[in-house]
């Protein structure tokens, strides 16, 4: 353990890394404590390291050069694992990843394209009530185009966004047709009935809507009144999020809810069961301003 210590802090010393605070993206700031150095070993590119964890965190560190893919495999059979990779600066260390259960079972695996030349940090702690036992970690290095890699990560994020997009539009699509009631105007008091005819929620719920032109900070309450069964209300916006719901809030198994609009435009106010297998019934919407 001392030879490995001083050829770690040989290594670190050259490249400045023990002048200033390198630990500080941690939970401490100052100069790394000796508590902290002898908690560290040097592990050498593509070779596996054996220790111990005691519960208390465990620090390994690996010099590499620009342009690798570095894949980090933390194997344990007696915890489970928890790995954080870091990369050293002299005034900081710059978190670039964490994994728990990445690997096979409870193990972590993390793998990173690395574009700078530098001195990694990898950090090894516990997940869970086993907080001791013997772990191996491998840190394995291949020559990559990191720049081109990156390059395909924001092709693939910019692809992602748009398909997100897409789905959100389909979802205001589906709303609008789903939702889509007869007008509602505040002060209405409406009567009206759900049952098997009735169309569903995407739950499978009965359901009946009906549509408020709300301006942005308008306030209002949604009180329904069942005939005999548990009555449920939602407000769901232009885009086909449930923004609010009740159930029995006002009393007797029937829902009241106050909501205030965000912004202008319509809103579907929908009375419908808080079961599936119910059909409903008769019900009254009362719609009041607050």
């Amino acid at each position: 353990m001392a030879t490995r210590l001083a050829s770690l802090i040989v290594l670190l010393s050259i490249l400045g890394l023990l002048s200033g605070p390198v630990f500080q993206g941690l939970s401490w700031k100052g100069k790394v404590p000796a508590s902290v150095r002898d908690r560290i070993s040097l592990v050498q590119p593509n070779a596996t390291a054996s220790d111990t964890f005691e519960g208390r965190e465990r620090y390994h560190a690996v010099r590499l050069p620009t342009n690798r893919l570095l894949r980090i495999d933390l194997v344990s059979d007696d915890f489970d694992p928890v790995l954080t990779l870091y990369r050293a600066s002299p005034d900081s260390l710059e978190l670039l990843g964490q994994d728990d259960d990445g690997g096979e079972g409870t193990n972590s695996r993390l793998e990173r394209c690395l574009d700078r030349e530098g001195v990694y940090v990898m950090r090894v702690t516990s997940f869970g009530s086993r907080t001791s036992g013997h772990y191996t970690l491998r840190p394995t290095t291949e020559n990559r185009d990191c720049a081109a890699i990156e390059a395909e990560r924001r092709q693939r994020e910019a692809e992602e966004q748009r398909q997100r997009e897409l789905e959100a539009e389909h979802m205001r699509e589906q709303a609008a047709t789903l939702y889509r009631g007869r007008p509602i105007h505040l002060g209405d008091v409406m009567t009206s009935s759900i049952g098997s005819g009735s169309p569903r929620t995407p739950d499978g719920k009965p359901f009946e809507a009906w549509d408020l032109n709300c301006d942005a900070g308008t306030t209002f309450n949604m009180a329904i009144s069942g005939g005999g069964y548990d009555a449920y209300a939602m407000v769901v916006d232009s885009a086909g999020n449930r923004v609010a719901s009740d159930d029995d809030s006002g009393g007797n198994l029937n829902p009241s809810l106050t909501y205030t609009c965000p912004t202008t435009g319509t809103y579907h106010l929908v009375s419908s069961t808080f079961s599936t297998s119910a059909n409903g019934g008769p019900y009254t919407l009362r719609l009041s301003r607050r």
